[in-house]
């Protein structure tokens, strides 16, 4: 309802209940005869009407629709029909209300001397009506007129008792009852509806006001926080405001930058630049408007109050307010892409073999020219494609390997092969640096490739003839300390040079060479950390400086050299030798190769080089040692040879001048037995036998020292050996000798090796005859023969299941008379691991045994070199 529309209703309404009012309490004066009580009748309903209308007057003004402006004033303004029709009662008790009141009336009628039949005073069942109406809204109401017709009818218009009317006067008057009734509900139900509707459009809007209050609220938050300068200015150019970050990137304070004059004044100090970015700037606000409401002014240069310069994209914003402008830093980003383009001309004319790949993926992202033909490919071949197809099919866990360990390091060098596009493969050697973002994840790798086809065959010429040197003397270096501390030195110097040959440094900041970058003035354009390392640079500023200051002692051929490479020619060298200023010799690999600006001219040159001082001076060492080796190995073997011929000496006598002694012994001790057995009691035969025993006991000591001797005297014979063949009858043999014992046994066909046949001999019947002696107490007896591979070591090993030793004490095994069992248990003299030790020691191999007490042994051995070469 309308605001007019409602005032007339509400005006109408009035009117009709005030002439209701009027023509009802005149009539009861009428009734009434004394003065007195007329005039005290007249002043009850003079005030009864003013409460009643001032009442419903302050209710309905306040249910007058107010304008939007008078909203929030109106919330505020809360009397007392916003308490009864804003929060109305409930319908129960406004239904008990609107009866009990009019039940109060019509007792305060019947109390009236006015007599029924004369005036049934209905016009004072108006006020239940209006209380119930007020309160409870329109069904209240017409309850309350309801009940005050019913109970006037019944009990107030004559004949009483009864629901019949008997003069027209009581007629009209119920009727003007009835209809006052129906008017005051209807106003007052329509008020009651009104109100709801207001105070529900009032909720609304102060909901959206206080969403718009935040929301202007967050706009200032994000305007004061934001990581992008910005400024609002008004239609006479002065600056509303202005964020943290203007000041912060720029230095000018609010009180210097009050309007946009003095913005330009201050960062544009050059009247000239000053006036060419206005007028870029003034086109591009000239194309604001309805339709286009941002717009970007351009990359300007801007004078900070330090000093310096600072890159800076404008953008402006048409905005209720004013104008927003956005100052955008591209400083670091313009440098960045410069930095750029420059390493990736360097990249792409790098001579040194480079590639990117993806870390995630493991394909290549980027390649340069170089690596794309060492493998036969073009560049675009080679993006997207996965490293494993670089690899052979049989190394493709050397790529597993590298992607396993860069997962826990940043950097790795990796020694493998790669394969062509035609499929020839080839030996490189991979430095490689893994890329991280912000939250340390991995998103590239890097890496700079080198073809080592010629080292290796060199490598691989020098170890051929340091082997032929060392087969003929390995025994006997095994037993010399010098001579091993000799080798430990000549290969730490060959590990050495190898990684001197391995170790570049990463190109640029991650390319593994030294690399610089001149123009044609030979003035450096840029520079890696290894250049400035090799050339002990340090941390100077090279950077615009000539070469040729920096080293003053460059001659002229090098100086030739650099106007070669500045007139388009590409000249290297796998090794130089330069003496520097401080008179040191310096031994390079360089290359020297012109670059290109995008006209196609020659800009400059790129200098590669290689610092190899040290693998030529481990190259001229490892000469050096080789030559002492020579001499060494040539007096300890003629020490060896004498000491050989005094063990040969010492045997004979051993064997001769010990033994008559011992067969005396032990014949007169046998003479006595048998001669006299008879005479000899008690303690006295036991005494002989123990002499018999012991000169027994010692022949076989005697025995053994001699194999012992034996073992590492007289020359290897070198010859095919099938030990599963020799095996095979050393078993039987242990079988025929003791028939009634179940062994099972089982010998893996095809051992074959290269060595001395009789002297293996020795070591495979010593260890599997200690497998037969110490399993005699097993019930099923188990002995294997058998190879296995341990590293790049294949072993000859013998199992048992018998009764196995404590490994506390197994360094006592290969020791000549040191036994880990009583002679009643397993008899012996305990000298033939130590014969066995000798032998595998004379063939360059390695012993070595596992067990446990009660559980079985194995002993295993190796042979080295030409001895130990295994056939199918």
């Amino acid at each position: 309802m309308t605001r007019r529309r409602y005032i007339l209703v509400v005006t109408g309404g009035y009117v009709l209940l005030a002439l209701a009012w009027i023509l009802l309490s005149d009539q009861l004066l009428a009734t009434v005869g004394d003065s007195q009580s007329i005039a005290w009748i007249s002043r009850a309903k003079g005030v009864f009407f003013v409460l009643v209308t001032s009442m419903a007057l302050f209710s309905v003004l306040h249910a007058v629709p107010a304008a939007e402006s008078d909203i929030r004033a109106t919330t505020m303004d809360e009397g007392l029909f916003d308490l009864v029709s804003a929060h109305p009662l409930p319908g129960w008790l406004a239904y008990i209300l609107a009866a009990a009141l009019t039940g109060v009336v019509l007792c305060l009628r019947l109390l009236l001397p006015v007599p029924i039949e004369k005036r049934p005073l209905m016009f004072m069942f108006a006020l239940p009506i209006i209380v119930s109406a007020l309160f409870g809204g329109l069904g209240p109401g017409l309850f309350a007129t309801l009940v005050s017709t019913l109970l006037t009818l019944y009990a107030l218009i004559p004949p009483a008792g009864s629901f019949t009317i008997g003069a027209e006067q009581d007629l009209f008057q119920l009727s003007l009852l009835i209809v006052n009734g129906l008017i005051i509900s209807l106003v007052s139900g329509a008020v009651h509806r009104l109100r709801r509707k207001d105070r529900l459009r009032v909720h609304q809007l102060n909901e959206a006001l206080a969403a718009l209050q935040e929301s202007a609220e967050r706009f200032r938050t994000l305007f004061e926080a934001a990581p992008i300068a910005m400024t609002l200015t008004n239609e006479a150019k002065v600056f509303l405001a202005r964020n943290a970050r203007m000041e912060q990137l720029f230095g000018y304070t609010p009180a210097e930058l009050v309007t946009v004059d003095d913005w330009w004044h201050l960062a544009y100090p050059d009247p000239v630049y000053r006036a060419e970015v206005q007028a870029s700037w003034n086109a591009a606000l000239s194309r604001l408007g309805p339709d286009n409401k941002t717009v970007m002014g351009g990359d300007f240069r801007v004078r900070c109050k330090d000093g310096t310069e600072r890159l800076v994209r404008f953008f402006a914003t048409l905005m209720p307010e004013g104008q927003l402008t956005i100052l955008l830093d591209e400083t670091d980003r313009h440098q960045a892409e410069r930095r750029l383009r420059l390493w990736a001309e360097s990249f792409d004319q790098a001579q040194l073999a480079l590639v990117i790949a993806d870390a995630q993926t493991n394909t290549i992202v980027a390649a340069n020219p170089a690596f794309a033909r060492q493998r036969g490919y073009g560049r675009e071949e080679l993006t997207g494609m996965p490293l494993s197809r670089l690899f052979p099919a049989d190394r493709q866990q050397d790529l597993n390997d590298l992607v396993a360990t860069l997962r826990s390091t940043s950097h790795g060098l990796f020694q493998t092969e790669h394969v062509t596009k035609e499929g020839h493969r080839f030996p490189v050697l991979i430095d490689i640096t893994a890329l991280y973002d912000q939250e340390g994840r991995p998103v590239n790798r890097i890496a700079y490739v080198l073809d080592i086809t010629e080292k290796e065959q060199a490598e691989r010429a020098l170890a051929e003839a340091l082997e032929r040197q060392r087969d003929g003397r390995i025994a006997a270096l095994n037993q010399m300390q010098d001579a091993n501390i000799a080798r430990g030195k000549a290969e730490a110097v060959l590990a050495a040079l190898r990684e001197s040959e391995e170790r570049l440094a990463l190109f640029i900041e991650h390319a593994p060479a030294a690399l610089a970058m001149f123009d044609r003035d030979m003035r450096y354009l840029a520079v890696s950390r290894r250049w400035l390392h090799n050339y002990s640079i340090g941390e100077a500023v090279v950077l615009g400086q000539c070469h040729y200051d920096i080293f003053p002692e460059i001659g002229p051929d090098w100086k030739e050299l650099h106007r070669r490479g500045l007139a388009g020619e590409i000249l290297h060298r796998d090794e130089d030798r330069f003496e520097r200023a401080n008179g040191q010799t310096q031994w390079e690999r360089w290359e020297i190769r012109p670059w290109h600006t995008a006209t196609g001219d020659i800009g400059g040159i790129l200098i590669f080089s290689e610092d190899i001082t040290r693998f030529k001076e481990a190259e001229m060492e490892i000469r050096q040692l080789n030559a002492e080796l020579e001499q060494r190995v040539a007096e300890r073997t003629a020490e060896l040879t004498a000491a050989n011929r005094e063990l040969d000496s010492f045997a004979y006598a051993v064997s001769h001048d010990l033994r008559a002694p011992l067969r005396a012994m032990n014949g007169f001790s046998q003479a006595l037995i048998e001669d006299y057995g008879d005479l000899l009691q008690g303690e006295a035969r036991v005494y002989l036998e123990q002499i018999i025993i012991g000169s027994r006991k010692m022949g076989e000591l005697i025995d053994g020292l001699l194999a012992l001797s034996r073992s590492t005297r007289g020359e290897l014979q070198r010859q095919r050996v099938n030990l599963s063949t020799m095996a095979r009858q050393i078993m039987e043999d242990l079988a025929a000798a003791e028939p009634q014992r179940q062994v099972r046994w089982h010998i893996e066909p095809n051992l074959l090796v290269r060595g001395d046949r009789a002297m293996l001999e020795v070591v495979v019947r010593n260890l599997l005859a200690n497998a037969w002696k110490y399993t005699c107490r097993r019930d099923e007896a188990i002995i294997r023969v058998f190879s296995r591979k341990e590293g790049d070591v294949t072993y000859m090993c013998i199992e048992d299941n018998g009764a196995g030793f404590d490994p506390a004490h197994a360094d006592k095994l290969f020791q000549p008379f040191q036994r880990l069992h009583r002679q009643e248990e397993f008899p012996g003299i305990g000298i033939g691991l130590a014969t066995v030790q000798r032998i595998v020691h004379r063939h360059g191999g390695r012993l070595h045994a596992r067990g446990e007490k009660g559980q079985g042994a194995t002993f295993c051995f190796s042979l080295s070199g030409e001895m130990s070469t295994m056939e199918e």
